[in-house]
């Protein structure tokens, strides 16, 4: 998924961008009450509502900074079984790299499938159950988030800058933290998995 016409680095796209996107990050310090830098950063996506939340943690506190709507997406609600069904995944992910020469602008690549992707695929005899999952720029998509060009350089440049490793991503049908009972699913494993999102996201009280 890469621009084979422009072949730029992490750190040129950094530079290019420090002047615009870094008064919003010291903002987003600011809201937070943070004064260096934030222990990571917790990427929600929430399918059925078409918004990620941005969220920055510290000493075990979360606050979030900020909340930008998906422009692009496909599937409906449950996760993504195998390739060419252009579901969205579902589950707990991390950032396995950063794309500045994406097709989509500048993309961010997702650890799917993860380990418990392939599980779940190897026990039910799902030989394919698909990859090059990332949020990216642009407005349209396929099995990805696409989050709009502007967007997707501030979740890039504040990506980049507290590093890849710090950065968890969490993708949800829809937001569990409005319901306390959820939609059940025919797949038993895919009703523990909705309870674990719904544990972890009740950590993420929302607030604004």
């Amino acid at each position: 998924m890469s621009n084979i016409n422009e072949q730029r680095t992490v750190s040129q796209v950094q530079a290019s961008l420090l002047d615009k996107v870094k008064p919003i990050y010291e903002g987003f310090l600011s809201a937070a009450e943070i004064s260096d830098q934030p222990d990571s950063i917790i990427l929600l996506a929430f399918k059925k509502e078409k918004v990620l939340e941005m969220w920055f943690s510290k000493s075990e506190r979360f606050v979030k900074v900020a909340t930008y709507p998906i422009l692009g997406a496909s599937g409906t609600s449950g996760p993504k079984l195998q390739e060419g069904d252009k579901q969205i995944p579902e589950g707990f992910y991390v950032i396995e790299g950063l794309n500045p020469n994406s097709l989509f602008y500048l993309s961010l690549r997702l650890n799917y499938p993860n380990t418990f992707d392939v599980k779940m695929a190897n026990a039910e005899g799902r030989a394919n159950p698909g990859s090059d999952i990332y949020i990216h720029g642009k407005k349209s998509s396929v099995g990805c988030l696409a989050m709009g060009d502007e967007a997707i350089e501030e979740i890039f440049y504040l990506v980049a800058k507290v590093g890849i490793e710090k950065v968890k991503v969490v993708i949800s049908p829809y937001d569990l933290r409005l319901k306390k009972d959820f939609e059940l699913h025919e797949i038993p494993w895919i009703t523990k998995l909705y309870k674990d999102l719904n544990i972890y996201l009740n950590n993420f009280k929302k607030s604004k």
